[in-house]
């Protein structure tokens, strides 16, 4: 099912099948299941683990991927895997397909160069297309997954507090246009769920935050993004920063066994899912990438200059007891998950 270049994708989407038997598994079986977003990290990763488990366990799911491009995202995904039980769909014409019994709805640019040169943009993949979609659901019955953020918190109320459950609802301010990303994640987490009050239809919201893995898009911006991109370049890390501040970066595997275990175990409503127990420097987890090749150094310097591209304020550490208590925890920890991308990139290049 997998091909050569996919192995850390295949290993990971066993472990994953491995949390959940095949009752749990009993909702998917037949299922017509939409994934927006689909060539991005969390979209492929969703795409793999429920294909892992369809071929597992004979479910017998057809897996829709929504793509702006649908020659590209197929040759794509024929890359990782077969194609058997899974169409390439065009972005904005789901409707052709529809309904469908489960929509996992991931598609948001986080570019930090998208969210402050294209907010208008941001707001639409946010606001309209999930409205749009949420239309496209087996009526009453069908289920709404959508990816929301960290960034919904706002500025943290108790500076002196590390992590955010939730309901720790901080301030925006709707005038920043960097706010565009984090508002509309918030009006379309809204959306949902007063869409599943009118129409009676199941959701489930997962606020995720720092997620890497096999996939991710290398060199964005984004400081795990271009810490990983120097890394399997095996080129030197240059931090444009102290590296003193701290984040909980989660494994991608964690994430979707996270999202499933949500969906299958847990009910209408939200669920932080992140790995707060490792809470490191960007200078601590630039120092892990580079363990991965003893010639690459790590290099940091501060600038005078702060980019309007990154969020001005803290928002905390996303506690994520909620979900645990549905039977979920993380098993990837940073030096591991780091391995096992460069491991990755390196077979797949």
């Amino acid at each position: 099912m997998f091909k050569p270049e996919a192995k850390i994708i295949e290993q990971d989407a066993i472990e994953i099948g491995t949390l959940f038997t095949e009752n749990d598994l009993g909702g998917f079986a037949g299922k017509k299941i939409l994934v927006t977003g689909s060539t991005g990290l969390m979209g492929l990763y969703i795409l793999a683990a429920l294909k892992q488990l369809s071929d597992r366990y004979g479910l017998g799911i057809h897996l829709y991927a929504s793509s702006r491009n649908v020659s590209a995202a197929s040759q794509h995904f024929l890359k990782w895997m077969d194609d058997a039980g899974l169409d390439v769909v065009t972005f904005g014409e789901e409707q052709i397909r529809g309904p469908y019994d489960y929509i996992f709805h991931t598609a948001s640019s986080t570019n930090p160069a998208d969210l402050a040169t294209r907010p208008l943009d941001v707001i639409q993949t946010n606001v309209h297309y999930t409205s749009d979609l949420l239309k496209l659901l087996t009526a009453q019955t069908g289920s709404f997954i959508f990816f929301s953020t960290r960034e919904i918190y706002g500025k943290k109320v108790d500076p002196e507090k590390t992590f955010v459950g939730e309901t720790d609802y901080g301030v925006l301010d709707p005038l920043d246009i960097r706010s565009a990303y984090p508002e509309s994640k918030r009006l379309a987490e809204n959306m949902v769920a007063s869409f599943s009050m009118q129409s009676g239809n199941p959701y489930r919201i997962f606020r995720i935050s720092h997620t890497y893995g096999p996939g991710i898009k290398l060199n964005d911006g984004r400081v795990l993004s271009d810490i990983i991109g120097a890394m399997v370049a095996d080129a030197g890390i240059h931090l444009k920063s102290d590296g003193s501040h701290k984040i909980s970066p989660t494994y991608v595997a964690d994430v979707i066994a996270g999202v499933l275990t949500g969906l299958i175990r847990g009910e209408n409503g939200c669920y932080n899912v992140s790995n707060h127990r490792e809470i490191y420097s960007v200078l601590e987890i630039a120092r892990t990438a580079a363990s991965n090749n003893a010639a690459i150094e790590v290099t940091h310097q501060a600038s005078k200059h702060v980019s309007p591209l990154y969020l001005k304020h803290d928002t905390g550490i996303l506690l994520s007891e909620k979900i645990q208590a549905l039977g979920w925890d993380f098993k990837v920890p940073l030096s591991e998950g780091l391995r096992r991308v460069y491991e990755h990139y390196k077979v797949s290049a």
